[in-house]
């Protein structure tokens, strides 16, 4: 049983915070100020249509995860992930802020840690830290 659909939806949210944390194999840039809205937000290789590609193509649904297609708002599981790109367009800093189980949560955040380096967000000419929400919404195909 194929056990993926998607539908993803971004968009950023104003939060400062400290420090992030990014994937180890790549330079992270200090983030002590991060915004929510710039002049030219970050934008994935490619554009939400290849966000939402890559989301769909490297997810793997748990297969020791016993939920259904049901979950809150109707079918389908939604997962709330937040996390920064930096001033390099490095996406770091990943956590859930709402997921269904455990299992799911970690597979979100295991696919977005393997994300490439986006274009950095840029205000007044500068690149700066923004902070991105994404819901994340699947069902198993039966």
């Amino acid at each position: 049983m194929n056990m993926k659909a998607f539908l993803i939806a971004t968009c950023g949210f104003i939060f400062v915070t400290g420090i992030g944390y990014a994937r180890t194999d790549t330079l992270k840039a200090v983030c002590s100020e991060i915004h929510f809205i710039c002049d030219t937000m970050p934008q994935f290789p490619g554009g939400d249509a290849k966000l939402l590609n890559y989301i769909q193509k490297n997810i793997r649904y748990p297969s020791n995860d016993s939920s259904t297609c049901v979950y809150s708002y109707g079918n389908g599981s939604l997962v709330i992930v937040t996390f920064v790109i930096d001033k390099m367009g490095v996406p770091q800093d990943f956590k859930i802020l709402r997921g269904p189980t455990n299992s799911i949560n970690l597979e979100v955040i295991r696919v977005l840690k393997t994300m490439p380096v986006w274009k950095p967000g840029y205000l007044r000419g500068k690149p700066v830290c923004v902070q991105f929400n994404i819901p994340i919404r699947w069902c198993p195909i039966r």
